[in-house]
């Protein structure tokens, strides 16, 4: 994923009693505050534990990676009662709503019309890693592990690799492996689907 910064006020405050108290923001309030303007419309922002990430440009590498894994997965997805998504958000409870770079999805995608795909509803999430290898390996993977999305993806493009995460249990997942260049992989939810680890990562 792309480097992430928070707000200069991620989470609204109010004094009661002469006690700060402090709440979190849910995604109905992060598209509210897009409607009014609060946010500005050509920056994207996911919500991690109700506080409003704002999302860096990515890189041109980083920005053609998600396009090359997201072409060949279309090839085995499509027409198999699943589609990918490009930075679309999840929404894995009223308080984390994150971005991943791709995430395949069950069903069409005007099956998500009038909602985001849940934890129910995704099988593969993948996150591209240029600078934030440390974050994806840490804060996002345990995200995804708590919601209960059974395997997740990193494109490591600062070690070529992929790694590649499987049975979450609290906020980890028991099942690890790296897949180097040179190394195929195959998906849960496609198991007779083969990835080079160089195409995904765009060296052929």
């Amino acid at each position: 994923m792309a480097d992430v910064t928070a707000l200069q006020t991620p989470a609204a405050s109010l004094t009661v009693g002469g006690a700060s108290c402090r709440w979190k923001w849910t995604g109905d309030d992060l598209r509210r505050m897009a409607e009014l303007g609060v946010l500005p419309q050509d920056q994207k922002f996911e919500l991690i534990d109700g506080e409003i990430i704002q999302l860096m440009a990515p890189s041109p590498l980083h920005a053609a990676i998600v396009v090359v894994i997201g072409e060949l997965l279309a090839k085995v997805f499509a027409g198999a009662g699943f589609h990918v998504r490009q930075e679309k958000p999840l929404r894995l409870d009223p308080h984390y709503e994150p971005l991943p770079d791709l995430a395949v999805a069950k069903g069409r995608p005007m099956d998500y019309r009038d909602r985001f795909p849940g934890p129910a509803d995704v099988v593969l999430v993948i996150e591209v890693a240029q600078t934030s290898v440390e974050h994806d390996r840490s804060e996002k993977l345990g995200i995804y592990a708590a919601a209960g999305i059974g395997e997740y993806w990193i494109a490591n493009l600062r070690e070529m690799q992929v790694e590649v995460y499987r049975e979450p249990r609290g906020t980890e997942y028991l099942w690890r492996r790296i897949y180097p260049l040179g190394e195929s992989l195959s998906p849960l939810s496609a198991p007779a689907a083969s990835f080079q680890v160089s195409a995904l990562l765009g060296q052929t």
